[in-house]
């Protein structure tokens, strides 16, 4: 008896110390995040849904010591802030808007703001919403990629009607 309360106490304490979560990458992974590392020039990450474009983009501006600013649907953005909990144990490097916030002026100018006080690594996530470059969404987007250091555009769906849509 006292064994098995000794392994319980074990596992208890151990869950309670084992935050982090290992990450093993897969090799695409590997590969695109080296490549990103390397460069200061705009990349895209078209990757299959839940594949792990998000952690790339993670990885990377952690490996940069860059700040991490996402634009993402409003859908999805706030899971940017679960997932670098989740293997970082830490969001304070991140900052998300969606794109809906962008086109507001309040929206326009906390994200100039935070670009231009920071060194930051841009991320577009599910960047099809940015394809028409007529709309108020894809100017905003424009001038603040102006401001980044590095830009990434991530998705799931690069083309929806037409090859034109890339």
């Amino acid at each position: 008896m006292l064994l098995g309360l000794q392994l319980e106490v074990l596992v208890a304490c151990l869950s309670r110390c084992l935050r982090k979560v290992i990450m093993k990458l897969f090799d695409w992974q590997a590969k695109c995040l080296e490549k990103l590392q390397g460069s200061d020039k705009p990349h895209a990450i078209l990757a299959d849904p839940g594949t792990g474009k998000t952690l790339v983009a993670m990885l990377l501006a952690r490996n940069t010591n860059q700040h991490l600013i996402v634009v993402a649907p409003n859908r999805v953005h706030s899971q940017w802030k679960t997932e670098a909990k989740k293997f970082f144990n830490d969001d304070g490097f991140l900052t998300t808007f969606y794109y809906e916030q962008i086109r507001t002026e309040k929206g326009k100018t906390e994200l100039k703001k935070t670009l231009q006080e920071n060194d930051c690594l841009l991320v577009l996530d599910e960047s099809h919403r940015i394809k028409n470059h007529k709309t108020q969404t894809y100017k905003i987007c424009k001038a603040a990629g102006k401001l980044a250091k590095r830009k990434l555009i991530l998705t799931g769906s690069p083309v929806a009607n037409s090859p034109a849509d890339l």
